[in-house]
């Protein structure tokens, strides 16, 4: 049985099933933690802006960018806003510069979600508040 899913290695994750059954139980407990614990992931930063923020933060970011890895062993790369070949249990950390380029008159509060994202899943993520004046 394949998964279309591969480890650390770029070996895919594949079990056979005896016709009997027997051992299937462990056999699916081996590949489902094997899969939690090989498996890597390439992880790439995602904004998004609350649509009812007075000013557009977008105008407001200079750069976004993956900063570093702890542990540093845990990603064979990064490049631009994405870390390659993340592995578990490792802590990803992204630099995004702003300039308060905003002509806007008063204090405005805006909301700016960081999301970090494998493929189309969201693993993590935190909205900051952005006061421009």
């Amino acid at each position: 049985y394949g998964t279309d899913s591969y480890d650390a290695s770029g070996n895919t994750f594949y079990k056979a099933i005896p016709t009997g059954g027997t051992g299937l139980n462990t056999d699916w407990v081996t590949m489902v933690k094997s899969m939690i614990e090989d498996t890597v992931m390439d992880v790439n930063l995602q904004l998004s802006v609350n649509p009812s923020n007075p000013v557009n933060v977008y105008n407001l970011i200079d750069s976004n960018t993956a900063f570093s890895a702890t542990p540093v062993s845990g990603i064979d790369s990064e490049s631009g806003a994405q870390f390659f070949g993340v592995t578990r249990d490792t802590d990803l950390t992204y630099k995004v510069v702003f300039s308060n380029n905003n002509s806007e008159m008063g204090v405005k509060l805006n909301e700016l979600t960081l999301s970090a994202v494998w493929g189309d899943t969201v693993i993590g993520s935190k909205t900051i508040t952005i006061v421009t004046d």
